[in-house]
């Protein structure tokens, strides 16, 4: 799992260890990994739209936050295709 601001990875933390990372300092996100699954359980955003995609644990998943430019990305594993990427 990488997660990217403005382009540039900044971090890249495994699914199977449960963590908390937060992104930024005056405009933040916080990224919580827990039981294979992750997603932004906090975040300073005007309209939380990043909280709002929920948990994502397959391959090539990804939560955006535009105005913080942030993006979660799952890599790694095995391709799962799903009704909407189908």
């Amino acid at each position: 799992m990488q997660i990217s601001v403005d382009g540039s990875v900044v971090k890249t933390l495994p699914l199977n260890k449960d963590a908390t990372y937060k992104v930024g300092d005056s405009g933040y996100n916080v990224v919580t990994i827990e039981n294979g699954s992750v997603w932004v359980s906090d975040a300073n955003c005007p309209n939380k739209d990043c909280m709002n995609f929920g948990k994502i644990s397959k391959e090539g998943q990804v939560i955006l936050c535009l105005p913080h430019k942030l993006a979660v990305l799952i890599t790694g594993g095995e391709a799962q295709s799903d009704a909407i990427s189908y």
